[in-house]
């Protein structure tokens, strides 16, 4: 279909500008059809319609790499460790002890991001612009023996557990979209400043034995993080803070997150 469609558009411009359909050193406007890219040339400036991979300049086949690219997939993917950044209790959650002291080694974040632009801000490619949208997925495993469950006010109550409790933990996943300002400091490394933007899907408890999960309607429903990324080669480090409070405001404990680990991808 692209092929068809950049036919019609060399065949129409024939037609338009006869005078100009062969390039010509005295033609005010140049017209150069090269496979599927169609090269305009005027007054000493042109531009490529089409994939823009190559060019024929003086009978030499030149790479022309375009400035704007896609990624469908897996655009980047994160697996880090979150860690609460000091909590301060109030209201019910004063008298429960240090409730959201968590297991780092087990508090993991997955992201993954299927989709991004990413658009060249220079002819060299030194730096770049990046969007896309991410799924985020945040789990908190309490190093106590305690829960999170929802009073009847729809406030978030810390519930101290009994018995042989494993894997209590609670869940947060997210959509949201990233904007990225990368610059590249070398051959294929790359630091990368980021702000992100998300809205909750859903956060849940959870823990065994029995099995009991229970949805969550106190987290903040808007997230905003900044951070940054070192990669050489696509991989590389992260680390980003969250701006906005994991809670609602009366409905837990006054804490952001914060987040390290691995990240594949810019």
């Amino acid at each position: 279909m692209k092929g068809s469609c950049l036919k019609l558009i060399f065949a129409l411009a024939a037609v338009a500008f006869p005078g100009a359909a062969v390039a010509q050193n005295d033609s005010l406007v140049t017209l150069q059809p090269e496979g599927s890219t169609l090269r305009i040339e005027a007054a000493g400036f042109g531009i490529t319609i089409g994939n823009g991979r190559e060019t024929v300049k003086s009978g030499i086949r030149e790479s022309c790499p375009s400035r704007a690219t896609t990624s469908i997939g897996i655009a980047s993917f994160d697996i880090g460790f979150n860690i609460l950044d000091n909590p301060v209790y109030s209201g019910q959650w004063a008298d429960m002890g240090n409730v959201l002291d968590m297991q780092r080694g087990k508090s993991i974040r997955i992201g993954w991001e299927p989709a991004a632009v990413r658009v060249s801000l220079d002819r060299r490619s030194r730096a770049l612009f990046v969007a896309g949208i991410r799924f985020t997925f945040d789990n908190y495993t309490f190093s106590g023996p305690y829960t999170l469950t929802t009073g009847d006010d729809g406030a978030l109550i810390p519930e101290r557990l009994e018995g042989s409790i494993r894997k209590s933990k609670f869940t947060a996943s997210y959509v949201g979209i990233p904007l990225k300002l990368a610059i590249r400091l070398a051959e294929d490394v790359y630091l990368t400043g980021y702000a992100t933007g998300d809205m909750l899907m859903n956060a849940h408890s959870k823990y065994k034995k029995p099995k009991v999960r229970e949805n969550l309607p106190g987290f903040s429903l808007w997230r905003i993080s900044a951070g940054g990324s070192l990669s050489f080669h696509n991989v590389g480090i992260y680390c980003d803070y969250s701006i906005l409070p994991l809670f609602k405001s009366g409905s837990g404990a006054d804490v952001n997150t914060v987040s390290v680990g691995l990240r594949l991808g810019l």
